[in-house]
């Protein structure tokens, strides 16, 4: 999966790209949340971002990601451990909040989970465009013909059977 990193500590940047980049994903890290949802972001699965930080919090990121429509999930980050952020976050469409310093076991979890979904996501997408193909091809199909009858002469009626 493609995820993007937010968060202003560049140790706690490195030690997660260390988890998730062994995984299998792809990261790419900002230390500035700015900077982060200014990037044309579209092709990210996730969203790692912290809850609190100086400049714009983690309430921006999920802002910027349902005012783009992105199907990122957003993964929330807090040192404070507070149940009334959580909440917040997952009111406002985080996918989940974990505790710094984060447990490696419980991030790649999380990962797995959101992994499956965009596999799932990806499945229906094709599904649908395979969908929308063979629609496009019986519409066509269906105008051809609708075309031939209107260009032709109309049948001569047939006398009725007489037996």
């Amino acid at each position: 999966m493609e995820i993007l990193l937010v968060d202003d500590d560049r140790e706690c940047l490195k030690e997660l790209v260390h988890i998730i980049e062994p995984a299998g994903h792809r990261c790419r890290a900002f230390q500035s949340t700015a900077a982060a949802v200014a990037e044309p972001l579209a092709a990210f699965d996730v969203v790692i971002t912290e809850w609190k930080k100086p400049q714009l919090d983690g309430l921006a990121v999920l802002d910027a990601v349902r005012e783009r429509q992105w199907s990122a999930k957003v993964i929330i980050l807090t040192g404070y451990g507070d149940v009334e952020g959580a909440l917040a976050a997952s009111q406002y469409g985080a996918y989940a909040f974990l505790c710094k310093p984060v447990r490696r076991e419980a991030l790649l979890e999380t990962l797995a989970e959101i992994s499956q979904d965009v596999k799932r996501r990806n499945w229906e997408k094709k599904e649908w465009e395979k969908k929308v193909k063979e629609y496009r091809r019986l519409k066509k199909a269906y105008d051809d013909i609708m075309t031939l009858l209107d260009s032709s002469e109309p049948l001569a009626e047939k006398p009725p059977v007489q037996g």
